[in-house]
């Protein structure tokens, strides 16, 4: 009877060492794949914007296969060339990023960050770019990338946070310094509270906008549900001598939101209606009595 239950005790042992070991095994290759491969990897909003450290092969094939990423934004100075297998001590010898990015079937953008006077915040032009990049469903999920995954990744997720998640100034910078950001940059501290994102209309100038759009674009848009939708639908249509004219007269009429509709359909100085808007907003800006959201 003892020698049944030494080796039942025996066995029952050698399956708990054993089950211990595998998943502290699984558990230390889980946490390196994480903090070597893809580190600092946030979904900050799912289906739409990740950020993460310098990803390395495996980290690009987890954001693209697995997570479904379409469009990889490096914000580093310089073309990193990439981290091969499991571990690779020392320079990495791998693929060139853009390469192994494109070889799988997303997209791959550089916008170069790093020299700027005021280090880490975006110049005017990565402002530009970001929007028209986010703006875009099909460029869905975006995701970005510096070096470490604090500073420049940091103030681009910051930026989404108030943007599009239209989350105050604090809990953006809460977020970020969370990150191991270190110490906070006064200047770029003021730039991210004194920051505005762009104007949403309110429910009544929605309900005019729809009036006054749907008629013209229910044909290509189908029923308008949101002012971004609106937005793309005339940015894909304004061409058209109809909408061209209905966005005229929209502006010259000083309609309800005209101002910040145009800004966000107007692409070149070049284009028609850039000047008509030019004139509206320096006659908005004329009236100190005017709202923000009407500049």
């Amino acid at each position: 009877m003892n020698l049944v239950r030494n080796r039942s005790w025996l066995w029952w042992t050698c399956w708990t060492i054993l089950a211990t070991a595998i998943a502290a095994i699984v558990f230390t290759g889980n946490h390196f794949i994480w903090r070597y491969h893809i580190k600092r990897y946030q979904v900050v909003r799912p289906g739409v914007f990740y950020r993460v450290a310098q990803p390395s092969e495996y980290g690009v094939h987890y954001l693209v296969k697995k997570q479904g990423v379409k469009t990889i934004v490096s914000l580093q100075l310089y073309r990193p060339t990439l981290k091969k297998g499991l571990y690779d001590p020392g320079d990495p010898d791998g693929s060139e990023e853009r390469h192994y990015v494109e070889q799988l079937g997303a997209k791959y953008l550089e916008w170069p960050q790093g020299n700027e006077a005021c280090w880490p915040w975006p110049t005017p032009w990565i402002y530009e770019q970001f929007f028209a990049l986010v703006d875009e469903p099909a460029n869905w999920p975006i995701a970005v990338h510096c070096m470490g995954g604090r500073h420049r990744t940091g103030t681009l997720s910051a930026l989404f946070r108030i943007e599009y998640d239209r989350w105050p100034a604090e809990r953006a910078l809460a977020e970020m310094y969370s990150f191991q950001f270190g110490l906070p940059l006064s200047l770029h501290e003021h730039n991210l509270r004194t920051y505005l994102p762009r104007p949403h209309p309110s429910p009544e100038v929605w309900h005019e906008l729809v009036e006054y759009w749907q008629p013209l674009l229910e044909k290509r848009a189908g029923q308008l549900s949101d002012y971004e939708q609106l937005v793309r639908a005339i940015r894909f249509a304004k061409t058209e001598h109809s909408v061209q004219a209905a966005l005229e007269k929209y502006l010259s009429e000083d309609r309800p939101f005209a101002l910040c509709l145009a800004q966000r359909v107007i692409n070149q100085l070049e284009e028609p209606l850039a000047a008509l808007a030019a004139e509206r907003a320096s006659a908005a800006l004329a009236q100190s009595a005017g709202e923000p959201a009407e500049w």
